[in-house]
């Protein structure tokens, strides 16, 4: 077998044992010292990283994977052992350290142990950026005076910086003394050329002191005094100054009563515009409260007209002889909502038992309701407080009869649901005359089944129709 390139693959221990290793102790793949040996179900001793590896390259050529001695198939998770009584013996073999000069032996578990503390063991400088390696007993040395990268205070600003990187701190060292740049002969540290510069140096270039006044001369600090004895110049310069001055003052003086008008102006106009805004406010303020009004007999108004509508739909949803017919929409979507408890019972609107008669409402449990739930479509009728109670006989005594309506074309093809309920007494509870809203309902649980309900007609485009009959027979 080909020899596995150790500085890349894993591998056994590589060391100087005092005594001769046996071959049974030999990896078969590294050929060396058995590392975390593992044991084969067919006898073989493998280092636990040569084998993984030689398992992983068989299954990226997918490959079985086989034993690298004798190639009988394995399987890694039930074939291959960790060999700790082997691990053991070799552990326990004793070896030499593998720096040169150093005379250390012992047993192999414990040479990481002495390597931390090896005086000839090549370790790396601790200065940053420095990539030197010294034996462990030199770096005490190397760090104090051979290392370009040790830290060294400036001499200047006592500053500490690594000592190969001094001189480019001498060039912005604020203590380091430095010559002005003016060339005068003096020298300061660099911190504090450019006061000297700014308020000594006598070879510093300055503007005249009457720059203002319009003269442009400049001379160096030490003849300034020289420029300055040139009176007349001056003077001259501050005339003309001062006549400049005086026609712009004139031309300010015009601006300014130009400006002083044209604010009165505005003034007068701005009086204008808070006058009508206030009247505006009055008038805003009358316009708002009768719109109110408006809006409070609009709302008077609409609840009167609802409350004819709502009485007008009741009387023409009676109909004749006390039936109501109820027209259910979109049937399936509130099947849906019962099942699911989003809303498991729809109601009509309230109908009349005749032009004058008892006020009802129907009602409807899609998924049915008790002993009829997710089986039938279950039906009720509710007794409602009503504007004719006062004449009408009490308890109610009327019989109701439900029909759920065929809706096939042919009338004589047709065969409806029909049910029939007649008041028992005594239940005040759903029969005598309400004294709140509604009555509690009663009807069928189990009206129809859902499996007769989709098979013939009873459902087109997805409505029923559901009649109910008072006092019929």
């Amino acid at each position: 077998m080909a020899e596995i390139a150790r500085d890349t693959l894993p591998s056994g221990f590589d060391e100087q044992f005092l005594n001769e290793v046996e071959a049974k102790l030999i990896c078969s793949i590294c050929h060396l010292t058995l590392k975390d040996p593992v044991l084969t179900r067919c006898g073989h001793r493998f280092c636990k990283g040569c084998l993984d590896e030689h398992f992983r390259r068989q299954e990226i050529e997918g490959r079985s994977l086989t034993c690298p001695a004798d190639r009988d198939a394995l399987d890694k998770e039930r074939d291959v052992f960790p060999d700790k009584a082997t691990e053991r013996e070799i552990l326990s073999f004793f070896i030499k350290c593998s720096s040169d000069e150093c005379e250390w032996t012992g047993e192999l578990r414990d040479k990481e142990v002495h390597m931390e503390s090896c005086r000839f063991r090549f370790v790396s400088c601790t200065n940053e950026k420095c990539q030197l390696k010294v034996r462990r007993k030199d770096l005490e040395m190397h760090l104090a005076f051979a290392c370009q990268w040790r830290i060294i205070n400036c001499e200047h600003c006592g500053e500490p910086h690594p000592n190969d990187n001094m001189q480019a701190h001498f060039e912005q060292c604020r203590k380091f003394s430095v010559s002005c740049p003016n060339s005068c002969g003096e020298s300061f540290p660099r911190e504090m050329i450019e006061n000297h510069i700014k308020d000594e140096c006598p070879l510093t270039e300055l503007p005249c002191p009457y720059a203002q006044i319009g003269c442009e001369n400049k001379a160096q600090r030490r003849n300034l005094d020289g420029h300055l004895k040139d009176t007349s110049t001056h003077l001259d310069l501050a005339c003309a100054k001062l006549r400049d001055n005086e026609v712009k003052l004139v031309d300010t003086q015009s601006q300014l009563h130009k400006t002083q008008l044209k604010l009165n102006i505005m003034e007068n106009k701005l009086t204008e515009a808070v006058n009508k805004l206030n009247y505006t406010e009055v008038e805003l303020k009358e316009t708002k409260e009768t719109t109110i009004k408006l809006l409070e007999k609009l709302e008077t108004l609409k609840l009167q007209f609802d409350g004819k509508a709502m009485k007008a739909q009741e009387q023409a949803e009676t109909g004749q002889k006390g039936k109501f017919l109820w027209k259910v929409s979109n049937f399936s979507e509130r099947l849906w909502e019962a099942r699911t408890g989003v809303n498991e019972r729809i109601a009509s609107s309230p109908f009349h038992a005749g032009a004058f008669g008892y006020r009802l409402k129907a009602k409807m449990n899609p998924n049915g309701f008790k002993d009829g739930k997710n089986t039938h479509l279950s039906v009720y009728v509710a007794v409602m407080k009503g504007e004719y109670d006062a004449i009408l006989s009490w308890p109610f005594q009327k019989k109701i009869k439900f029909t759920l309506i065929d809706q096939q074309e042919d009338p004589e093809k047709r065969m409806n649901v029909t049910a029939r309920s007649t008041p028992r007494q005594p239940n005040p509870g759903h029969f005598s005359r309400p004294v709140s809203d509604e009555n509690r309902t009663w009807g069928f649980h189990k009206f129809i089944t859902h499996e007769v309900l989709f098979s013939r007609q009873y459902l087109v485009d997805d409505t029923l129709f559901l009649q109910v009959e008072v006092g019929g027979d």
